[in-house]
């Protein structure tokens, strides 16, 4: 953890000190149930604003990470509000403070829950599609070098051309051609020893085979949108 998670965490820390002082300052322990159930939620609504950072992870949770400190801020707010009404009611029937902080709870939860799953879908789909596009970039950038690099223009040209139909690729990617382009990326790596030894006939050959694989990437790929 920290220093400043640390120094951060001491300082709300400061509200429960304030809070408990004041509580027990006026009225003791000499209270009503109700009043006890209030106290309770008013401190678990203030421990979900703690542990809500430790739901964001760092770099990652951004997406939506104000979302998720927000709910938690705004249960805190909602929930001490009502507590505070109920402390200063005193009533002896516990049954409807508590029900009533029980359904804010309950609703608060549900909405946690489901930011926390929209939030892990949404970098879980970042992620893939980063991992999609790198893969264009890979291989683009490793090809790219080698234009230009030979004496012969048609060897040129065809390593120019498999340079524009990979960079002008579906981004996008699927499963069912992830075996082709692994093979695209070992082939790739091939063309470029081949260029370095300025060895022709090899050069065509892994050039067409990448072109074919190309192809039959994109062409899936188109296949399935």
């Amino acid at each position: 953890m920290s220093k400043n998670n640390i120094l951060r965490i001491l300082l709300e820390l400061v509200f429960v000190v304030i809070f408990n002082i004041i509580f027990f300052l006026f009225g003791g322990m000499n209270r009503e149930i109700s009043v006890w159930i209030s106290y309770a939620f008013i401190m678990l609504s203030y421990l979900m604003v703690i542990l809500t950072q430790f739901m964001i992870k760092p770099g990652k949770s951004s997406v939506l990470g104000l979302s998720i400190y927000s709910i938690s801020t705004t249960y805190f707010i909602a929930e001490f509000v009502v507590g505070l009404i109920f402390v200063f009611m005193n009533s002896k029937s516990w049954k409807i403070p508590f029900t009533i902080q029980l359904v804010l709870y309950g609703i608060y939860l549900i909405l946690l829950i489901s930011i926390l799953m929209a939030n892990e879908n949404t970098i879980n789909n970042m992620e893939h599609q980063t991992g999609e596009v790198q893969y264009i970039k890979n291989v683009s950038s490793k090809i790219k070098p080698l234009v230009g690099k030979l004496d012969e223009k048609v060897a040129n040209k065809k390593i120019e051309h498999l340079y524009d139909i990979i960079h002008t690729s579906p981004s996008h990617s699927d499963l069912s051609v992830k075996a082709i382009e692994n093979s695209i990326v070992s082939l790739v790596d091939m063309l470029q020893k081949a260029v370095l030894d300025k060895k022709l006939d090899e050069i065509y050959s892994i050039a067409d085979k990448i072109e074919k694989n190309v192809e039959e990437r994109n062409s899936i790929l188109k296949a399935k949108q």
